[in-house]
């Protein structure tokens, strides 16, 4: 009918936070019979954050193929190191040496891609070219390797 339900209450309930709003039309609109069968008329309650909540899920909705590419783009190296690699579980404990093992399995994933993509040889000229001039034993070492 277009009335609005204006703010009535606040109130809290198993540790979530409530608003509620009454109409205080239903006695004039002529709908009450259609609307409820409450005599003070109807009542909505929700969620204190629940317009926050809405926004939110709309917005997904708008940019579902932003997810989408997400998807596409990130999940591919966490499925590739949790399923073929075998990386379903840390081996160390304490937030640091986590971080650590997380960087280095992050590591090995770039540049197991830097040689699909480049090869080998590319990726070793890469490296030595960009090579401090003094780690002359680096540079055996990669002359070694290929």
């Amino acid at each position: 009918m277009g009335y609005e339900l204006p703010f009535k209450w606040n109130g809290k309930q198993d540790g979530k936070e409530y608003k509620r709003y009454t109409c205080e039309a239903f006695d004039f609109c002529g709908q009450k019979e259609f609307c409820t069968s409450a005599k003070g008329g109807m009542a909505v309650t929700r969620l204190s954050d629940e317009e926050l909540i809405e926004q939110i899920t709309e917005n997904t909705r708008k940019q579902n193929n932003i997810y989408k590419q997400r998807g596409q783009i990130v999940e591919h190296p966490f499925g590739t190191i949790k399923r073929h690699w075998g990386y379903t579980y840390f081996l160390t404990r304490g937030l640091r040496s986590v971080g650590t093992e997380t960087s280095l399995i992050c590591l090995a994933y770039n540049f197991k891609r830097m040689i699909k993509i480049m090869g080998v040889n590319e990726l070793i000229r890469l490296l030595r070219d960009r090579a401090h001039p003094l780690s002359k034993i680096y540079n055996v070492y990669l002359n070694e390797i290929a």
